[in-house]
């Protein structure tokens, strides 16, 4: 049985997570917001058996990048001692990646 690793929330990634379902629910349809949620749910899935499947964004800082729509990545690391994953931020890829700050 493979161990999966506990997820944390920032408060930026709550944050950042808000910002995008008011913004779904201000100009989307319930359907869209249930596709946003299960692509969520499915690569949080995903990070949480295995972290490493998604391409290491940081390599000095060990964060990690997992696209889940063409809107929106998770910055992620990884402490592998303590068997969790941090999320840092849900970030809007259409935004200057520059603006990133870790």
């Amino acid at each position: 049985m493979r161990n999966t690793y506990e997820i944390l929330w920032t408060m930026r990634a709550e944050n950042d997570l808000d910002n995008i379902l008011g913004y779904l629910e201000n100009n989307w349809t319930e359907k869209e917001i249930n596709n946003f949620a299960q692509l969520l749910d499915k690569n949080l899935d995903l990070i949480s058996s295995n972290p490493n499947m998604f391409v290491l964004y940081d390599i000095d800082k060990n964060i990690h990048k997992c696209v889940i729509a063409p809107q929106t990545s998770i910055y992620y690391v990884v402490d592998y001692d303590k068997n969790t994953v941090t999320l840092l931020t849900l970030f809007d890829n259409r935004r200057n990646p520059k603006i990133l700050n870790f």
